[in-house]
């Protein structure tokens, strides 16, 4: 049975949201990331998605961990709204919105599971709470992950006009390699 394991992550100062927290699931036996085997080995860190691009991510990253003898991360983000202000009608239903993304991450995390496979070199995580964006970032930066593995942005016109460039995002957090990675590839 996998072990649950919470761990606040650092936020930007300047944010209103509260801190996200991670949700990691491993094996018992796994050893401690703080252990001097495990800071001497590379962690790749890869955002999963349930979609095609998702998955074709998650087995990049899987190819690079095996070549590099490296650990993996999988990492699925559950961003929240604040619920602390206005009306109880609002508070609500941020509150039904935040555990909802809180299901679909559990979800999407699960169906990782199965496409991976649990062992003593993967690490399976759920952020919550924050921003969607910036938990990637703040998540490779908190483990010490060199390489972060991510699914190519939707392509639709709302996603190209508006959407943010994760990926810029974050190598600005000091991750120094960041691939993205399209189902095609």
């Amino acid at each position: 049975m996998p072990a649950r394991v919470e761990a606040q992550l650092v936020s930007d100062q300047a944010s209103d949201q509260s801190a996200p927290v991670a949700t990691a699931v491993a094996p018992a036996d796994a050893p401690s990331p703080s252990g001097s085997a495990a800071a001497a080995v590379e962690l790749v860190l890869v955002r999963y998605e349930d979609t095609p691009r998702g998955l074709a991510a998650l087995e990049h990253a899987r190819a690079l961990v095996d070549r590099r003898g490296a650990r993996l991360t999988v990492v699925a983000v559950a961003p929240h709204e604040p619920n602390h202000g206005g009306c109880a009608i609002c508070r609500s239903t941020a509150g039904m919105y935040n555990r909802q993304m809180d299901e679909i991450a559990e979800e999407e995390i699960s169906a990782a599971a199965t496409h991976v496979g649990v062992c003593d070199t993967v690490e399976f995580v759920v952020a919550k709470g924050g921003s969607f964006m910036r938990g990637i970032g703040e998540i490779a930066v908190q483990r010490g992950a060199r390489t972060v593995v991510l699914p190519a942005p939707r392509g639709g016109w709302l996603a190209r006009r508006f959407g943010r460039d994760e990926a810029g995002l974050t190598r600005r957090r000091g991750v120094a390699e960041v691939i993205v990675v399209d189902e095609s590839s």
